[in-house]
């Protein structure tokens, strides 16, 4: 009966010690922020596809609306070459591309750059 008990205590345990394990990795990518004249163009240059809705820009520590992000492949995601974002530079000094987990809400810059 007692190893009943400690074997059911284990089991349990370690049913509860890693439901809270779970988390998605932060993904590998390449971002390009360029400023042509007064446009501001980010691009994913390379590495792990990034889903649209887990994207965030961000202009002098405003976020930038969603709906105003270009908009992805046909899968909903922006893979290497695909433009993220194309709007005015005009007075910008800090841009920042975020990567937010859709299951857990961890947020990741995947870069910041100073415009000058």
């Amino acid at each position: 009966m007692v190893a009943i008990t400690v074997i059911l205590a284990a089991v349990i345990g370690s049913f509860v010690f890693t439901m809270g394990a779970h988390h998605d990795p932060p993904p590998s990518t390449r971002i390009d922020v360029d400023v042509s004249g007064e446009t501001l163009l980010i691009a994913h240059d390379s590495g792990d596809s990034l889903s649209a809705k887990s994207v965030q820009v961000v202009i002098d520590g405003t976020a930038v609306d969603s709906s105003a992000l270009s908009a992805a492949g046909d899968d909903d995601r922006y893979t290497a070459g695909e433009q993220i974002y194309e709007g005015s530079a005009s007075n910008a000094k800090t841009v920042s591309v975020i990567w937010v987990s859709q299951t857990t809400g961890q947020s990741v810059t995947l870069t910041q750059t100073a415009l000058q």
